[in-house]
């Protein structure tokens, strides 16, 4: 109710405050005398502030023309130290004036006064003074000092020559680092360019392998290796000895990135002869070993010189020609 009263005495209340405010003081006589007491203190503020205010404004009017008045005690006074001051002053030019006519009047006693100098030690000339002296107004200027003894002795000297510096050997180069092969492109290139799965093989007639073989390589050739490669070892369980689904089963591994699972396949069918198959399984055990570069580098030069031993090898000049990549 206090900030009510406040805001009404102030005229800070809007029209539709007021007229809710002014209704209730009607109703409330303790409410209306509240309200002309606060009205009552207001107004006593006013009057104080107006009161201070007034008297700040006289004192700074009164501070203004002290500032502007002429300043106090600036007159004037003749002081008995000025009189003095001439009276010097005087005395000083009539003493220069007698000194200024003695000399001019006797200036031969003045010149025949004796002087007595004060000897000063003599310093020893220095190189430079000694060699170079200074020419008096008059005198013929003095010849360099030739010393003849020293000049002698240096043309009887022979000439120190510098010696020249040996010429500093060339620093050879150091050796460019040739950065390794990439083995995992190198892999890739040389298996994509041989045909190790003919794709368009029929399945054998004896049912039903010749069936599970058939769904086994549509599995390959699609690229879904996992359903080939399960389909595949149920065949071996099957016929361990069955040449067509080890090969076939060895490639589906590598291909799907389980190199170092497949070499135990393609090392049986190595050992198997000199035939096709086992030469193809020698060319891919050299790939699969290429894939496990720099570890395997034993095994793989194992391989590609028994590929490049022998020149009816179906892979000799592919094996040639990744020996001669790799630098071996």
């Amino acid at each position: 109710m206090e900030e009510k009263i406040d805001k009404y005495v102030r005229n800070a209340m809007n029209a539709t405050e007021k007229s809710a405010f002014e209704a209730e003081m009607a109703k409330q006589a303790d409410l209306a005398a509240t309200v002309k007491v606060y009205q009552a203190e207001y107004k006593a503020m006013d009057l104080l502030v107006e009161t201070d205010l007034k008297l700040k404004m006289s004192n700074w009017e009164d501070e203004i023309t002290l500032m502007n008045a002429p300043p106090i005690g600036m007159t004037v006074k003749k002081s008995p130290y000025k009189r003095l001051y001439w009276a010097l002053s005087a005395a000083a030019i009539l003493v220069l004036g007698l000194v200024g006519w003695w000399f001019l009047k006797a200036p031969t006693a003045v010149l025949e006064t004796p002087v007595l100098a004060k000897e000063t030690p003599t310093k020893p000339n220095t190189p430079s003074q000694s060699m170079n002296p200074i020419p008096k107004p008059g005198l013929p200027k003095p010849s360099p000092r030739v010393d003849i003894p020293k000049i002698a002795e240096q043309e009887s000297r022979p000439p120190t020559k510098t010696p020249t510096p040996l010429p500093v050997p060339n620093k050879p180069p150091p050796p460019t680092r040739v950065p390794p092969p990439d083995y995992q492109a190198l892999a890739a290139t040389y298996y994509n360019n041989t045909e190790f799965i003919k794709k368009t093989a029929k399945p054998s007639k004896q049912a039903p392998m010749g069936i599970v073989y058939g769904q086994a390589l549509d599995s390959y050739t699609s690229g879904q290796y996992q359903e080939a490669a399960k389909l595949l070892k149920t065949l071996l369980k099957a016929n361990p000895n069955e040449v067509q689904s080890r090969e076939l089963l060895a490639h589906t591994l590598y291909k799907s990135g389980k190199h170092a699972e497949a070499i135990p396949y393609l090392r049986r069918l190595a050992g198997a002869g000199s035939n096709a198959s086992a030469q193809r399984a020698d060319w891919a055990l050299a790939l699969a070993y290429l894939r496990q570069m720099p570890a395997q580098k034993t095994l793989l030069t194992q391989y590609l010189n028994k590929i490049n031993a022998n020149p009816r090898h179906l892979y000799h000049a592919q094996a040639k020609r990744l020996a001669g990549d790799l630098g071996f």
